[in-house]
């Protein structure tokens, strides 16, 4: 089973994303803050980092940073508009609905297993779903 990391720190929307995404088959660890999310993210073993569209910009490009560091998954940043900045590093950017994010998610873990550490690999090339 796949399991996400997804950072979100309005606790009632990152509750109903891990909902959708519990019910898609996924396993969610969700964090409500920076610190939750580096301590998430140092622990390893995710297929996927989600950061949610209530991150402040500045926090977003710090675990961006950080996740690249310590692991390989693809990073996806959801933004709410089509004018939001998309955070540099980050492999995808797409619109928080199910209808973008779902379809995305299962091509991710589908070419990649968990990954604990940083591997060697070619990085996924930033893109728009």
């Amino acid at each position: 089973m796949a399991r996400i990391l997804s950072v979100c720190y309005y606790a009632p929307l990152a509750r109903t994303r891990q909902l959708i995404l519990e019910h898609e088959g996924y396993k969610v660890v969700s964090a409500h803050s920076f610190r939750a999310g580096l301590e998430q993210c140092r622990r390893g073993g995710f297929s996927a980092f989600i950061l949610g569209h209530s991150l402040p910009f500045s926090d977003g490009q710090r675990l961006v940073t950080a996740f690249k560091q310590h692991c390989a998954a693809p990073i996806i940043t959801l933004s709410l508009t089509i004018g939001d900045r998309a955070l540099p590093g980050a492999d995808f950017h797409v619109e928080p609905t199910p209808e973008q994010l779902l379809p995305l998610l299962a091509r991710l873990v589908q070419r990649r297993p968990a990954a604990s550490t940083h591997s060697d690999s070619q990085p996924l090339r930033s893109r728009t779903a």
